[in-house]
């Protein structure tokens, strides 16, 4: 190696740890409003488990994922492209702009899809015991469609973010305690996710100052729009196959099996969930800082990505390990008899988090470079398999099954965005 490429190596790991080190007092700030919010999150989710019982707690979690569908739909241009945008601009002016057109675009939609949920409904006529979760599905749905976490996120503003989410997981443990008996209608706890997401969409445009009162809506205007919309496509395509191959498990459980098997299945994931909410401090504070990393050359984004992948995974062995060996015996005492089918597929799923916490600081490095369509196209075809082996396992291993296929997906994720990583940085053709 020449002298300037050994200068060059040197001064890339000396920045490294130098950033890493400056992210590690962030990330355990962040870190502690995190274990509030899933501490919170998971009393709360076990008083309602407790409350409402597999069944009605089925019938929401169906809503629920229909709500995830919806935001997809309604939710664009998609965070990570707004973020990336965001980044890349030059000017304040040129940064409110893009606010106050993202959030115009959304409400558009939504106006669009409320019309087009009221039809449908008309013309249905669901049974009474769905209508007060439909409808808070509904509200939901438009809050979260307006939520707007990417601007805070884009403006390095996560540990306001954070406070945000820990003060919604306040006022949803709050509500739930306060509101859920035993007897309860199905989709009381709907309404109150919708009043803790009111409170946390609320809170963000307050600290983001997001505003669309002053945007005026001309030809110019829809062109810009159309442009975003355009530009974002293979981003946004991602996004919805990834919460197919994610989140579309819960829909074939209840088309295939029940909706007991939907609420057994909907603590197990929604326990995973909270339980991996700590490792997710780090794509919050991340997607920024990787564009800023790819600018300064791409063995220093390289080095980071390696370094953080792997607190990742030593982290997500050693809580998965415990998972295995205390969650049996305790799942049954915490949760009642009724949820102890859950806590192997809890195992499973926690596995699974991890795995996706380390695909996606592997997609944020692709996405730096725009590599936005190889991204897609290893996400359709992981995808197309997941959904493939849902339907044939299901009926025959039950809600296991859907667990470890989950797990599946992720891992051949994966392997996919390592493939496709490695072979960038060998056309780049830079020394590590």
């Amino acid at each position: 190696m020449s002298r300037v490429g050994a200068d060059s190596k040197a001064s890339t790991s000396e920045a490294t740890v130098g950033g890493l080190r400056g992210l590690i007092p962030k990330v355990m700030e962040l870190g502690g409003w995190r274990i509030g919010t899933m501490l919170l999150t998971f009393g709360a989710n076990i008083w309602t488990a407790r409350q409402l019982g597999p069944e009605k707690l089925g019938i929401s979690g169906l809503v629920l994922i229909s709500v995830g569908q919806a935001t997809l739909v309604l939710g664009v241009p998609s965070a990570t492209y707004l973020v990336r945008t965001y980044r890349e601009c030059g000017t304040e002016k040129e940064r409110a702009e893009l606010v106050a057109l993202a959030t115009g675009i959304r409400l558009i939609l939504l106006a669009c899809g409320v019309v087009a949920l009221g039809a449908i409904i008309s013309l249905w006529h669901p049974a009474a015991i769905w209508r007060l979760p439909l409808a808070a599905g509904t509200a939901l749905a438009a809050i979260t469609v307006l939520q707007a976490n990417w601007a805070l996120q884009a403006q390095e503003r996560t540990n306001t973010l954070m406070r945000i989410f820990f003060l919604a997981a306040v006022v949803f443990g709050v509500g739930a305690v306060g509101v859920l008996r035993p007897g309860s209608p199905a989709g009381l706890d709907v309404v109150v996710s919708a009043i803790s997401g009111l409170v946390g969409t609320f809170l963000i445009w307050r600290f983001a100052q997001i505003s669309v009162l002053g945007m005026r809506w001309n030809r110019a205007t829809f062109e810009r729009a159309f442009g975003h919309l355009k530009k974002c496509v293979w981003i946004y395509s991602t996004d919805v196959l990834v919460y197919l191959y994610l989140n579309l498990e819960v829909t074939l459980i209840g088309a295939l099996l029940t909706t007991r098997d939907v609420g057994i299945y909907r603590v197990a994931h929604s326990l995973a969930t909270s339980v991996s909410t700590l490792f997710n401090v780090l794509p919050l504070i991340l997607l920024p800082r990787f564009i800023e990393w790819k600018k300064q050359s791409p063995a220093l984004l390289h080095a980071r990505q390696t370094q953080i992948t792997t607190v990742i995974a030593i982290g997500g062995v050693v809580v998965v390990a415990a998972a295995w060996f205390f969650v049996p015996t305790l799942f049954g005492f915490i949760y009642g008899a009724r949820y102890a089918g859950a806590a192997r597929p809890f195992a499973i799923l926690l596995a699974a988090k991890f795995v996706g916490l380390i695909n996606n600081v592997m997609a944020m490095g692709l996405w730096a470079y725009r590599r936005d369509l190889a991204v897609l196209l290893a996400t359709a075809v992981v995808a197309g398999c997941s959904v493939s082996l849902n339907v044939f396992l299901l009926p025959r291993f039950g809600i296991e099954a859907a667990a470890c296929v989950n797990l599946t997906s992720e891992t051949l994720i994966l392997g996919a965005f390592y493939a496709l990583g490695r072979r960038h940085r060998a056309s780049e053709a830079y020394e590590v």
